[in-house]
């Protein structure tokens, strides 16, 4: 008789620490909800999407690990930064959403010029 090889197991877009940060964060925002400065129509829309996309992220991992994929899984990471900010800096240091929103934009452009600059 001959033995069969297992197949090897594919490797997943996410690591377990990976997941295992997105479950915290999930946990995280479940907690601000009971803030009341959560109550604000859009915060609390902001603290949803970023729940829902911390959902969708998690559900992605069950797709097979290739550069593209695990280029979008960076993209969204990337993208959900300036929400996460945004909310501690309104919701748990009360902050003044304009100030954090300009400070942002300011951020951006300098790295859009860093990623347009020939080298």
């Amino acid at each position: 008789m001959f033995a069969v090889p297992a197949n090897p197991v594919p490797r997943t877009l996410l690591t377990d620490e990976e997941v295992r940060h997105l479950y915290g964060k999930q946990r995280c925002l479940n907690k601000l909800f009971d803030n009341p400065r959560v109550a604000h129509p859009a915060i609390h829309q902001t603290v949803v999407f970023i729940f829902d996309s911390l959902s969708s992220i998690i559900a992605l991992n069950k797709l097979p690990h290739t550069k593209e994929n695990r280029q979008q899984v960076e993209c969204g990471f990337k993208s959900m930064q300036y929400l996460e900010d945004l909310i501690i800096r309104i919701v748990v240091r009360g902050e003044d959403p304009a100030v954090i929103h300009e400070g942002h934009l300011r951020h951006w452009e300098a790295e859009m010029c860093k990623l347009s600059s020939p080298i």
